[in-house]
């Protein structure tokens, strides 16, 4: 369950700022997914995560839960999709967000992998 917690507005706007610095981070990721059918980008995906990490969310089917509910602030300051009739903000599916963080953990695995053989080149 998500708590509702009043902040004061220079809170906010420190944690507005510090979410800048990771989604400049997170932007470094590169997207292991086929460019067809992305609708949300990597970065909100992630920033999700990261949100659904912070408030206490500690496995899978937690984050799963706490993005299904994640609040319209939290989308907009993330960047997610906007709905053109209803003007609210869209967030991806919990388990397409899961699904894509393991593609992402399988990619940093073999991209570690590749980087501790000697002698071997990427392939593109």
């Amino acid at each position: 369950m998500i708590n509702d917690v009043d902040l004061d507005e220079s809170v906010l706007d420190e944690r507005a700022a510090d979410l800048t610095d990771l989604r400049q981070v997170w932007a470094q990721i590169p997207d292991p997914r086929d460019r067809r059918g992305r609708r949300h980008p990597l970065v909100v995906m992630l920033g999700l995560v990261q949100a659904a990490l912070v408030s206490g969310a500690t496995s899978y089917a937690a984050i799963r839960h706490w993005i299904a509910a994640a609040p319209q602030e939290v989308l907009e300051r993330l960047g997610a999709r906007r709905d053109r009739r209803s003007g609210m903000f869209i967030a991806p599916h919990p388990d397409s967000v899961c699904r894509t963080i393991k593609l992402v953990n399988a990619a940093t695995a073999a991209t570690r992998a590749w980087s501790n053989e000697p002698g071997t080149t990427p392939t593109g």
